[in-house]
């Protein structure tokens, strides 16, 4: 293993933390657009 110094730990942090916000946020916005997909095609069914 890479002994990592403070500014390494620091970045390495960062990136980790910016990995998962963003794969959070594709999730979300995938289930969004999913949702309203579902709700659209619901609508337009029952019309």
């Amino acid at each position: 293993m890479i002994a990592l110094d403070g500014f390494s730990g620091v970045a390495v942090t960062t990136m980790i933390t910016l990995a998962i916000v963003e794969l959070h946020v594709e999730l979300v916005a995938g289930a969004a657009a999913w949702l309203s997909a579902w709700w659209l095609l619901r609508e337009s069914g029952s019309a």
